[in-house]
């Protein structure tokens, strides 16, 4: 499904809503009244762009009356409880930006997923498509010949091009999950700065030294979401302990309290992701206007309909995935370079949404 073009900028929400739309629509074509699916890879780290994907994902679910009936990251997925929980039907992959041979934990999995359900239906949630290397492309390639119900969904066209290319497997076009989430825009806190520079300390960082170098001689916070700062943390953490000994203890529960394990799981992993977002979400608010290469900066910014500028990513993703859904919102503006940022922030500054 590709985005429609019209003639006059949608109103804040107006884009928002539609790719929601479509994302309820196109899971309920692939999982066909499915009542109950498994969903692997949660995203148990820090990075609340993976946390809102999750959650999105849930979403979609709940709206579609879809049951989770088994869930787990890379550390605690085990076959044969899989199986016990969902002897058929679909296994959904989380989306994101892991789909290649840069993430090994991720990768991984999805991998062992697949070897160990050859006639599953197996259907990977949209994912930006990274490969690095030509050999790892290829033996991605010969294993999903292996899984003939394997669906690939793709968040951008560019992934949408490679995945048609080189995969032998089916390929849907769909927006990131991440916009399965409600409007967020009930949960935007007054801001405490003009500019939030929310800047990628990690692998993907383009720049990394210059831009925060850079943005630190322009007004305005740098932080990035992998390191919020504590006085922005607003949440019991109390919970989050809880969660965190949750997670710990998954791993080592007697063969007796198998049967208990499953719900242990997804209550863990509601407690991390409902923490984790509230964090990612108070962050953003502390700015009128936001500039960042985080894709789900980006993302998360529109539906708390906060004005932003989004800068590239080191692959190219952040601009991917603008340039297939984004572009054109009248909330959005895209930086070339950090030197083209300041009078697009002024310009959005102006705006009523950054008063």
């Amino acid at each position: 499904m590709m985005p429609s073009a019209t003639g006059s900028a949608p109103e804040p929400d107006e884009v928002a809503g539609r790719l929601r739309r479509m994302l309820d629509t196109e899971l309920a074509v692939i999982l066909a009244d499915q009542p109950d699916v498994a969903l692997a890879i949660f995203p148990n780290h820090s990075n609340v762009g993976d946390t809102a994907i999750w959650v999105g994902q849930l979403s979609v679910l709940q709206r579609l009356r879809v049951s989770v009936r088994y869930a787990c990251d890379f550390r605690t997925y085990r076959r044969d409880e899989l199986q016990r929980a969902l002897p058929e039907g679909p296994i959904l992959l989380s989306g994101g930006g892991n789909f290649g041979d840069v993430y090994p934990n991720e990768q991984g999995l999805r991998e062992r997923i697949l070897d160990d359900f050859p006639d599953r239906q197996i259907i990977q949630l949209p994912q930006t498509v990274w490969f690095r290397s030509e050999a790892k492309l290829d033996e991605m390639r010969r294993r999903c010949e292996r899984a003939p119900r394997f669906v690939l969904m793709v968040r951008d066209r560019p992934s949408l091009e490679l995945a048609r290319t080189r995969l032998a497997v089916p390929v849907h076009l769909a927006p990131d999950m991440a916009f399965g989430l409600p409007d967020l825009r009930d949960r935007r806190d007054p801001p405490d700065t003009d500019v939030l520079w929310l800047l990628r300390r990690d692998i993907e960082a383009a720049d990394r030294t210059a831009r925060r170098a850079a943005a630190k001689d322009r007004p305005g916070a740098v932080r990035d979401w992998t390191r919020p700062g504590i006085e922005l943390i607003r949440v019991m953490w109390r919970g989050y302990g809880r969660a965190q000994w949750l997670s710990w203890m998954l791993l080592r529960l007697p063969k007796a309290l198998l049967r208990r394990r499953e719900a242990w799981v997804q209550g863990s992993f509601a407690t991390l992701a409902e923490i984790r977002l509230a964090i990612g979400l108070r962050l953003l608010s502390t700015g009128r206007v936001l500039v960042t290469d985080r894709l789900h900066g980006h993302v998360l910014a529109l539906l708390m309909g906060i004005p932003h500028v989004c800068l590239d990513n080191s692959n190219g993703k952040v601009r991917n995935l603008y340039e297939t859904w984004t572009s054109g919102h009248p909330l959005v503006r895209w930086g070339g370079s950090l030197q083209e940022t300041h009078p697009l922030v002024n310009e959005l500054l102006k705006r009523p949404e950054a008063q």
